[in-house]
């Protein structure tokens, strides 16, 4: 028998954990007065607009199995889009806080689904923002990879 996991199973532990995480609830609500939302896929033709900030997106990944792999790979996407306009001068220094709290906001949902199960460790986590194109929107984006060494007749459950 071949095992296999399926990724909706990784989808949802990680749509439950980022939900009731109290360290991302904690930190949008502080910075921005509000529990974020948490999609699972959205329409990318009509994202949620500046008043659903922020958010959270997991999006359904891809996975790499079969008899010929020492360990199986699932890849999960996630995407976190925080609306920020807030800028600070000092002397010849500006600093627009979106850039620190984009990067804040991922680290806090990163260490939320490194945690959500230790017999499954994130072994890859591929991070980056985009600060630019959608101010005073800022997105962050990762894909988190799990690695699964395999043993033949085990179950796979996350």
């Amino acid at each position: 028998m071949l095992p296999t996991l399926a990724l909706s199973a990784i989808l949802k532990k990680w749509r439950d954990v980022i939900s009731t995480d109290s360290a991302i609830l904690a930190y949008c609500t502080e910075k921005y007065n509000v529990a974020p939302k948490l999609f699972v896929e959205i329409d990318e033709r009509n994202p949620p607009k500046e008043d659903s900030c922020p958010y959270i997106v997991l999006w359904p990944g891809h996975k790499v199995e079969g008899l010929n792999n020492v360990a199986y790979q699932y890849v999960i996407p996630v995407s976190w889009v925080i609306y920020q306009r807030a800028k600070v001068t000092t002397g010849a220094i500006t600093e627009y806080s979106g850039v620190y709290e984009i990067d804040e906001l991922g680290q806090l949902i990163l260490k939320a689904v490194a945690e959500a199960n230790p017999d499954y460790p994130v072994t890859n986590v591929d991070f980056a923002s985009n600060l630019t194109d959608y101010q005073p929107q800022y997105v962050g984006h990762m894909e988190i990879t799990i690695s699964v060494a395999i043993t033949m007749g085990a179950d796979l459950e996350y």
